[in-house]
């Protein structure tokens, strides 16, 4: 899955798919089908999560707490900025 913003409020999301064999199994049919039905799942919690980083209640983001590379990237960010 390729993530391409195109403005500050849209992406356009490409899905690829990379396999030895082009031939079409029953497998992959399956596989296609429910990689569709998780993404137009995904839809309604998506733009309901936009809506709320809009909102006043929303101040900032938080990192999971596994994302230690991340987490200290913007730490080094953020300092930076302020010093």
């Amino acid at each position: 899955m390729q993530v391409i913003p195109v403005d500050a409020e849209t992406s356009l999301v490409i899905y690829r798919d990379y396999s030895l064999n082009e031939k079409t199994t029953i497998e992959k049919e399956d596989y296609f089908k429910f990689v569709d039905q998780v993404r137009q799942e995904d839809f309604e919690l998506v733009e309901k999560s936009q809506k709320g980083l809009y909102s006043q209640v929303f101040t900032n983001g938080i990192f999971s707490p596994t994302e230690h590379a991340a987490f200290y990237f913007h730490e080094l960010i953020d300092k930076a900025l302020h010093d």
